[in-house]
């Protein structure tokens, strides 16, 4: 399946209330939702907008057509965001997850921005043109932020995806938008 057969699946319905979709705390991921809104988090920033975390495990979405395939990611999140995105940032490691998950991104959406994060360099293979912009990983502010996330949203993160979160919190401090989405894709979460 391509890009725009996957796109042309999404159907967004603006008269389905999104808290069916969005998991509001961690106990709400048992019953097979993928997106989790950091609102503890975003408060505790005093952030803009709203922050969500998109969940995979494994690096594969929960997906009841059993399909688990990188694609699906990117279509999950458009549909339990119902298309509303703003900002996507996520870790870079997973090239094949991390540019489907992009290119469906930016196909639905063309101002979508999009930012990789990365341990040492960024990974071969990784389709630059997908990327707005690339942040190395900190691993002090990566370790400081984990800690606050287990804390607030009773969830355990990596490094990467705690890095992805940290940049993405300084990004939208600055924000002029509050209405504005912004996804952190946690590639393996527990």
């Amino acid at each position: 399946m391509d890009i725009k057969e996957i796109i042309s699946k999404i159907h967004v319905d603006a008269g389905i209330d999104p808290d069916l979709r969005m998991a509001k705390n961690a106990d709400e991921l048992k019953n097979g939702k993928n997106m989790l809104l950091l609102s503890r988090f975003a408060e505790k920033h005093s952030l803009k907008g709203e922050l969500c975390a998109a969940l995979c495990f494994c690096g594969r979405f929960n997906d009841a057509s059993g399909s688990n395939t990188a694609f699906s990611v990117g279509a999950q999140i458009l549909r339990d965001c119902y298309g509303k995105i703003d900002s996507f940032f996520a870790p870079a490691d997973d090239t094949e997850l991390f540019n489907a998950t992009a290119a469906i991104l930016k196909a639905y959406k063309k101002n979508v921005k999009v930012t990789a994060v990365y341990k040492k360099m960024l990974p071969d293979g990784i389709d630059l043109g997908l990327i707005d912009r690339v942040v190395g990983l900190d691993g002090d502010k990566a370790k400081e932020i984990q800690n606050e996330v287990f804390s607030t949203e009773n969830i355990v993160i990596g490094p990467l995806a705690a890095a992805a979160l940290g940049t993405a919190c300084d990004e939208i401090k600055n924000a002029d938008d509050a209405h504005s989405r912004t996804v952190v894709l946690f590639p393996d979460i527990s």
